[in-house]
């Protein structure tokens, strides 16, 4: 079983097929749970949004992460983006942790991928991909 206990972690295990993956932190459980809970109509637009922010962040990183730091690039990356069509359906903190988790695995097939596989939590800080 892999252990994961950031977003490029779980990114990275998604993309690798690494199941079961544990994962052990509270802001990736909440993250998960909620992009497992749009439906497939909403989820569309925001994977397109989240897609637009990941091309931007990739292209930019360099240059804003120098200024501003990994916090500040993916926050310019979102509102240069298309973002709001994220952040309105799923928030600032599961579109940055997103944004990661899809930078982790190579793009955000991975988050399709989550979204894909059986899920389950053993408590608010806890749950496992499978």
């Amino acid at each position: 079983m892999t252990i994961v206990t950031n977003a490029e972690e779980l990114g990275k295990a998604v993309k690798a097929h690494r199941y079961p993956i544990r994962v052990k932190s509270g802001e990736m459980v909440a993250c998960i749970e909620s992009m497992r809970s749009l439906s497939r109509i909403v989820w569309l637009p925001v994977v397109g949004a989240l897609g637009s922010v990941c091309v931007v962040f990739v292209g930019w990183q360099f240059g804003v992460l120098l200024a501003t730091g990994a916090a500040g690039a993916i926050a310019t990356a979102v509102a240069t983006a298309g973002g709001g069509i994220a952040l309105a359906f799923v928030g600032l903190d599961v579109t940055v942790s997103a944004v990661t988790i899809a930078k982790g695995g190579g793009g955000v097939g991975v988050l399709n991928e989550i979204r894909s596989r059986k899920w389950s939590t053993s408590s608010d800080t806890e749950g496992v991909l499978s």
